[in-house]
């Protein structure tokens, strides 16, 4: 992990990695990190670079070096800086339709010109070529300057991480690293570039029209830089009030009037809102179709807490609070991803002193009145910025475009009278709104129980069973420390009896964890994790509460009651409703989850997509909602793991707990999901499926190679992880960095119900590809994937193999890793729950040849049973004179495409899947 400090964009970071003078080869370090475990990545912050990588421990030395040559003498190739120019164009127009990008950069469009805040940061072939070009600007020049003044020793900071023991590491840093020059350039500071939101621009409201469906109110507070003030965290301390969720909050208040769906805010610790020149803290408030309506009213109840906040003085018992918590969260802190772990630390050595490195970031170290009660004080309405991003508001609403983005907006002046009306008091409904009550739920006893060696499992194991439940149990053993894992999973056949019963769940699951928010909220303020949310397999709900045990059942109790005692008014069922119709419509406007439904939609006979769903949620009432959800819990199976820092009998005592609460009332055989004819066989045939995209302003197509194998076995489906392990990085460097058809580019190992598969998936621009064209590069790379694999030397493979024997062997890093791997195997019905040792001893069977022939026989030339599914952006050149859906008609209309005369075109979904034969469920247990 290394790190560096400058203000800087983004386009610098894959280049850098693109060859050495000691390591030459363009993708070497990936293609070597690749074959034996490991992966690398980098982000860039308005004022620091990240770049890290982790590999297998054997070959640490040699990635160590050549990740070092790389800020030794990189060789910034003037091929390779053109083609990563095309990259991060590619990258941007993916993220066009990102509301939360274009607000940003409306943002920085009301700082001071000229100021670092007002930059465009992610950059594009205009801001990188065409503007470049046009003022005779040598990017490649500006380039290889800031490379040799800003990557130089005096502003980075390292940090490595290994079992090899110190001596051998610290011999290996400097003998890589030292050959990185200083300059002996001062350091760089924009500390003289102070208040960049001091403008009459930002002390506006902005309305913007919104890509996504939704209603969002923004307000932002600028503040001086606080970066110095880490040991307080003022601003923690203010949005934890301002956010709560709690009785008498802001959010509370909301919530009985229908007005919102959720708050967000505060200061994310990153470049945007917390560097050198200011900080920021925001307030998010997700409306309602109501609460867009009382815009104004919504800001009046915001500044009538900040007013009560501010009269009630600074809370000393409520900061020792936020105090406690982050210091119980740290000392019983387990290991954790030692990639995260030097991630931070490199990024944490930029910002504190020593002292500070490991916790500089999350405690909260000194209480100081002044400071927080001086910050409470730029909460005001004459100093802030208001936006409202509203799918409601029509291009005569808002007649200015942003430059980049091309957003829609209109900006108004915050009147006086504006000002008068939001610090007005409330009236009568002002006594709604108080401060938190003490937390209940905050641990007390940190007790790490011993237990007998008779319940020390390696694995967990079945304690309590019956025709409606299952209670898994296992004691950590390996963390000790005094937390614990609660995980349920209800499944119930009523959820997927149609698409509409999968809209009434999904309307349920929303309101059950509306209701879950307030009273609930002091548990996740006091360290608890807690999820409500509908399974992967439309078969049921999952509820999972970690923490400290102390409490842990109290919290599980609380969720559980309010699930038995489930009740909405007939305004919030039709303000959820909404909600749920515009999450529909949200999800499949974006062309990797369109792509995603279609192979669902050609795969599996009783798929019912979230256009199914979309289709019909209208016609839901409050009624049919009460009547599912009473037939959803008199016919559930319940499934459960309880993990950590428990006894056998204190989790089968909770467990009874539970389901003595539940009403299983009616025990019945009926499966919750067919297991049988689930995935339909492909034909062994070229096919296509293509479609519009559904997002009108998309720019980008997504197109998915589906390669279907057949059910799986636990040798086949090794093979299939092996095989895409190797392909990942021939994959992305030939389609991704020399091809250049998009910046997203992936390989999957698919298993639909345990029928593997593969798929290459390419995000790109619509018009600069046409789908036949990237559909042809694909297959081009899977004939040159077979030479890749046919030249592999024994040695190469043998490396290889041990590396995936390697990654099985990796000891979990703390107890949610383990849980995740257990709590998989009861989703998946399998309960293999020594998985990894079973693969590993099958692995070391494989030879080069059986990968080469699997390869072969499943997936080239005649043997081929695939599917391309087809997403079309807006802008696709073969397309430019269809009628685009300008009003989203939320259907699937498939077409039929000249340049792939060679291929079957799929123009009816629901005829093309009943023609065809169906695969069998498959469990991957042997």
């Amino acid at each position: 992990m290394l790190e560096h400090t400058i203000y800087l964009s983004k386009n610098d970071i894959k280049v850098v990695f693109m060859g050495s003078e000691k390591y030459p080869k363009e993708n070497a370090f990936d293609d070597y990190l690749s074959r034996h475990g490991g992966h690398t990545n980098a982000w860039t912050d308005h004022e620091r670079t990240n770049f890290y990588f982790d590999v297998d421990r054997d070959y640490f030395r040699k990635s160590l070096d050549q990740f070092a040559q790389f800020f030794v003498n990189s060789l910034l190739l003037k091929d390779a800086v053109d083609r990563e120019i095309q990259a991060v164009d590619s990258e941007f127009q993916e993220r066009v339709p990102s509301d939360d990008d274009r607000l940003c950069q409306i943002m920085a469009d009301t700082a001071k010109p000229g100021h670092p805040m007002s930059k465009f940061l992610l950059g594009n072939l205009e801001s990188l070529k065409k503007m470049p070009e046009e003022k005779n600007i040598d990017v490649y020049g500006r380039l290889r300057d800031f490379y040799e003044r800003y990557y130089t020793a005096q502003y980075m900071t390292l940090a490595v991480h290994s079992k090899h023991n110190l001596d051998k590491l610290e011999k290996w840093t400097r003998e890589s690293f030292s050959g990185i020059r200083n300059n002996k350039e001062p350091p760089v500071t924009f500390h003289q570039m102070k208040e960049p939101f001091d403008t009459d621009a930002f002390r506006k409201i902005y309305k913007v029209i919104a890509v996504t469906t939704t209603h969002k109110l923004y307000v932002t507070w600028p503040f001086p830089p606080l970066q110095a003030k880490y040991r307080l965290k003022p601003l923690e301390y203010i949005s934890s009030l301002m956010n709560h969720e709690g009785e008498g909050s802001i959010y509370s208040y909301l919530k009985k009037r229908n007005w919102a769906f959720g708050v967000l805010g505060g200061n994310s610790g990153d470049g945007n809102d917390m560097n050198t020149t200011w900080s920021g803290m925001d307030m998010c408030i997700t409306l309602t179709d109501t609460g867009i309506k009382h815009v104004h009213e919504v800001l009046q109840v915001i500044f009538s807490y900040i007013r009560l906040l501010k009269d009630a003085g600074t809370q000393e018992w409520f900061y020792r609070e936020l105090q406690l918590t982050e210091d119980n969260k740290f000392r019983w802190k387990e290991q954790g991803d030692p990639t995260e772990y030097v991630e931070k630390m490199a990024d944490n050595m930029q910002l504190y002193p020593p002292r500070d490195f490991l916790t500089g970031h999350r405690l909260l170290f000194q209480y100081d009145s002044q400071v927080l009660s001086d910050c409470m004080d730029n909460l005001r309405a004459d100093n802030c910025n208001v936006m409202i991003l509203s799918s409601d508001l029509t291009e005569a609403d808002c007649p200015h475009r942003e430059g980049w983005f091309g957003s829609k907006y209109n900006m108004e002046d915050i009147t006086p009278e504006l000002r008068q009306q939001w610090t007005s008091e409330l009236g009568a409904t002002q006594a709604e709104l108080y401060l938190p009550r003490p937390n209940q739920f905050l641990c007390t006893d940190y007790t790490v129980k011993e237990v007998p060696p008779s319940e020390q499992t390696p694995l967990p194991a079945l304690v309590s069973s019956s025709s409606q439940h299952k209670l898994f149990f296992k004691k950590d053993n390996k963390f000790l420390v005094p937390k614990g894992y609660v995980k349920y999973h209800l499944r119930s056949p009523v959820v997927f009896e149609s698409a509409k019963s999968l809209a009434l769940f999904d309307v349920f699951v929303s309101i059950l964890y509306h209701n879950l928010s307030e009273p609930t909220y002091p548990a996740l303020m006091a360290g608890y994790e807690i999820l409500c949310a509908a399974d992967s397999t439309q078969s049921g709900l999952t509820i999972t509460v970690d923490g400290f045990d102390h409490k842990i059942k109290e919290v599980l109790m609380l969720i559980v009651d309010l699930l038995v005692g489930f009740s909405c008014s007939e305004e919030m069922f039709t303000a959820m409703k909404a909600e749920v119709k515009k999450g529909y419509h949200n999800t499949v406007i974006k062309p990797q989850e369109a792509a995603s439904m279609l192979r669902w939609q050609l795969l599996e006979p009783c798929y019912m997509s979230h256009l199914d769903r979309y289709q019909v949620v209208d016609t839901l009432t409050r009624d049919s909602l009460m009547e599912f959800v009473h037939s959803f819990l008199h016919r559930i199976t319940v499934e459960a793991l309880v993990m950590g820092n428990f006894t056998q009998k204190e989790a089968i005592c909770l467990h009874e707990d539970v389901t003595g609460r539940l009403p299983l009332q009616t025990c019945s055989d009926e499966p919750v999901f067919q297991e049988h004819d689930l995935v339909v066989s492909l034909p062994t045939q070229l096919s296509y499926c293509q479609t519009l995209g559904l997002n009108p302003e998309g720019t980008m197509s997504y197109l998915v190679n589906y390669y279907q194998s057949g059910p799986g076995s636990l040798r086949t489906t090794c093979l299939n992880s092996v095989l895409k392990g190797r392909m990942y990085e021939p994959c992305f460097d030939t389609l991704r960095t020399k091809k250049q058809l998009g910046y997203t580019v992936e390989c999957i190992n698919f298993l639909t119900y345990g029928i593997m598969g593969l798929g290459i998936c390419v995000e790109y621009q619509a018009s600069k590809f046409s789908e036949s064209y990237v559909n042809g590069e694909v297959e081009g790379f899977l004939v040159e994937m077979r030479g890749i694999l046919d030249t592999m030397t024994d040695d190469e493979f043998h490396t290889m193999i041990e590396s995936e024997i390697t990654a099985r062997r990796t000891e979990d890093t703390c107890l949610e890793e383990e849980v995740g791997r257990y709590w998989a195997e009861i989703l998946n019905l399998t309960y293999v729950f020594d998985r990894p040792a079973v693969e590993i001893g099958v692995i070391k069977t494989f030879t080069k040849q059986d990968l080469v022939d699997w390869y072969t026989q499943q997936y080239l030339g005649n043997y081929q049973r695939k599917v391309s599914i087809q997403v079309v952006g807006k802008q696709s050149q073969r397309l430019a004179e269809c009628k685009h859906l300008e009003d989203t008609d939320h259907t699937v209309k498939c077409l039929v495409d000249p340049d792939q005369a060679g291929a079957v075109a799929i123009e009816n979904i629901q005829k093309f899947r009943n023609s065809l034969k169906t695969f069998p469920y498959t469990k991957i247990t042997t």
